[in-house]
């Protein structure tokens, strides 16, 4: 993110000396003090005007001796002013070194003069030679203690080296002196930011556009502000305004990109971040963000190359290389994915990113490295709470393959409550969206769309709760030759959950405008093939609307043991908001009582329409639940959907690893070993009927 810069703007150089009648003696003194701070034309003036009244005097003549020496030394150039003029000259066109150079000499030609300290300060800073810029101003506060530019640019020192509350405290100062200064609220907001303080920075930033309406900076600092405290959307405004005031604000539009991306409005996000590479070519962050994205797409060739970039511009970037292991984990390349895992690591040992990504792919032992290397990250101080739940998600599945369990499952239970807090979930929000579904669907129930013509491809939802084996079901399906894989398509959440939770009225017109854009998007993944799967479990919150608005489309249910399905929700990190829940394991228990529930309520309007496949039936009679599945399709058998480990396709869910070995039994047991520290969790899951899991 942009913060805020050193000002300089505010220099004051006195340009007049009024002379008044005075003794030869307070003129001497004042010509005195004239010629300490370089203001040699009026020195000159006064010892003048004395000689013309007291020819003999020694004092004058000495004075006068003395500037003429100044004047042979240096250049008619070095005046006070003109050294002025000089140094910020040098200084806008960014010679640094030469504006240090000549503020350390000036400073000592003209000791008194609180300006000099001051370029000497900002320059230093720019330099990052902050010791040096703090001692400049320091000198400049004491020359002019009323000099509000020096307290600031002190502030944006302190604020570099971390120390916050002094910074902020020399802001409060800045902005007593000048109430209207609008680079001291912004350099408030800035220390605010670090500070976490994110509503108080939103303040600052407002008051320094509020006495600078076209202070770029500052909107584009409020709109990180505005994205931290969750208002993602006026972010977003406030990036289009720094750009507005300035178009090649480079920043502006990566951060644009951030908020646009976490509202997966991925077309406009990509072309944002585009732009800020267009305006600044070495932006590697611009270009592993957009390979973070072009790999969501499944457009791999195109991401491995903007991490590539990234990594010609700065080969330290460990995120790419995070993000080139992430590809090839869903390439199925194993070692290839943890060489650059391991590279990622190396170069920033505290990646939690990375650690978690290779935790997928190991199976660790007591004597691991990584492992020493984890736990001392997690003991440690200074990790950002994002980066402390991953490495927390990590140190579970280390503990849990070392068979330390009660660590296990502490360390999962400490990353989830991170986690949930980061996130801000309440569980009362799943119950008002499940309840909303329930009351709306009598409207979209009665709608009569007229579905018309022959579809280019058939959609095949497999749905479910999370981690209970869709990943698995869409491997096999795919391997049949007239069915292709979507993976966890977002169009149908994405267009139709405002439908059904009854934000957008139910007509036949809307319905066929939902159908009509799911289809376009859906059959760029079908590859021609008569089939595509859409494998996004949470599409069973809408199988009402799948039912309406999709008559033709195949449904697949997949039910997992209950409790091995909320066990493997809690232990595992999702990246996607909807599964919050997942967070804690009894809100990951209530929430599959809210599935079990709808489930219910779906099954008895559209029981025929449904297909419930069991992954425990599935893994322990592969054969003939693979007959049955292939058989409800209408399609002919093919031998290799008995072997979807062997199929190559790309796969980005937790279980990619899992699914590219053979179909084994026994997984649904694996909770078990943790039963001890469950007490009486899993009780509710099993206490009441559950007929659709019969």
């Amino acid at each position: 993110f942009t913060n805020g810069s050193y000002s300089h703007n505010e220099i004051w150089i006195k340009k007049e000396v009024r002379l008044a009648k005075l003794s030869v003696d307070q003129a001497l003194l004042k010509a005195k003090s004239h010629a300490k701070k370089g203001e040699i034309a009026e020195a000159k003036k006064i010892y003048s005007t004395i000689l013309n009244s007291y020819p003999k005097n020694i004092r004058a003549k000495e004075g006068l001796a003395a500037l003429s020496k100044i004047m042979q030394e240096k250049p008619a150039g070095t005046s006070f002013q003109n050294a002025i003029n000089s140094l910020l000259k040098k200084f806008n066109v960014g010679e640094f070194e030469a504006t240090f150079d000549m503020a350390t000499r000036l400073s000592k030609q003209f000791p008194n003069a609180f300006q000099i300290w001051h370029i000497l300060g900002i320059t230093s800073a720019q330099l990052t030679r902050f010791s040096i810029a703090h001692d400049a101003f320091d000198k400049a506060i004491l020359l002019n203690p009323k000099f509000a530019d020096a307290y600031n640019n002190k502030a944006v020192v302190l604020k570099e080296i971390g120390e916050l509350e002094e910074a902020l405290i020399l802001c409060e100062k800045a902005i007593e002196l000048n109430s209207t200064f609008a680079d001291a609220y912004n350099v408030k907001g800035v220390i605010l930011q670090l500070q976490k303080k994110f509503d108080k920075s939103v303040d600052a930033f407002t008051q320094a556009i509020k006495f600078d309406p076209k202070f770029s900076k500052a909107y584009n600092n409020l709109g990180i502000s505005l994205f931290h405290i969750g208002k993602v959307f006026q972010s977003i405004d406030a990036y289009n305004n720094a750009i507005k005031y300035a178009p090649y604000f480079a920043g502006a539009y990566f951060n644009k990109g951030i908020s646009l991306r976490f509202l997966e409005n991925d077309d406009e996000a990509l072309e944002a971040f585009k732009e800020a590479c267009n305006l600044k070519s070495d932006y590697f962050e611009a270009h592993k963000n957009i390979g973070d994205l072009l790999r969501d797409r499944n457009q791999e060739k195109l991401a491995f190359e903007a991490y590539d970039q990234a990594l010609e511009i700065n080969p330290q970037c460990a995120d790419a290389w995070n993000g080139k292991g992430n590809i090839y984990r869903d390439l199925g390349q194993k070692e290839n994915a943890l060489k650059a895992f391991k590279a990622a690591i190396e170069l920033e040992p505290d990646n939690g990113a990375a650690h978690l990504n290779s935790s997928y792919l190991k199976k660790y032992t007591i004597n691991d490295p990584q492992l020493n290397l984890v736990k001392k990250l997690i003991c440690g101080a200074d990790q950002s709470k994002e980066n402390l739940c991953l490495l927390y998600y990590t140190y579970g599945k280390m503990c849990e393959d070392t068979n330390n369990l009660d660590l296990a499952f502490q360390s999962y239970k400490v990353a989830g409550e991170i986690r949930q807090e980061s996130l801000g979930y309440e569980f009362k929000n799943d119950q008002t969206l499940f309840e909303k579904i329930k009351f709306h669907h009598n409207k979209v129930k009665k709608s009569r769309p007229k579905i018309e013509g022959l579809l280019k491809a058939t959609p095949i939802f497999i749905l479910g709760m999370p981690r209970s084996g869709t990943t698995l079901v869409e491997q096999i399906l795919s391997s049949h030759s007239q069915i292709s894989a979507a993976g966890e398509a977002p169009y149908l959440i994405k267009q139709g959950a405002p439908i059904s939770i009854g934000y957008t009225n139910v007509t036949e017109e809307i319905i066929m405008k939902f159908r009509d854009n799911y289809l376009q998007n859906i059959v760029q993944h079908a590859a021609g093939m008569p089939f595509v799967t859409d494998k996004t479990p949470h599409n069973f919150l809408h199988i009402g609307l799948i039912c309406k608005a999709f008559p033709e489309a195949k449904i697949i249910h997949v039910m997992r043991d209950p409790a091995a399905t909320c066990w493997s929700n809690f232990k595992n990190h999702f990246r996607s908001k909807a599964l919050g829940y997942s967070c804690d394991i009894q809100n990951t228990v209530d929430y599959f009582l809210l599935y079990k529930d709808l489930m219910s309520f779906w099954t008895k309007s559209y029981r025929n329409k449904i297909y419930n496949l069991n992954y425990e039936h599935l893994t322990s009679e592969q054969n003939i639940e693979t007959n049955k599945l292939i058989e409800y399709l209408g399609l002919d058998w093919e031998e290799a959907c008995l072997s979807p480990h062997k199929n190559p396709r790309i796969i980005k869910t937790v279980s990619n690893d899992q699914v590219r070995k053979k179909v084994y039994k026994g997984s649904s047991s694996q909770w078990k070993k943790f039963k001890p520290y469950l007490v009486d969790v899993f009780d509710d899951l099993y206490s009441q009927s559950a007929p659709l899991l019969n």
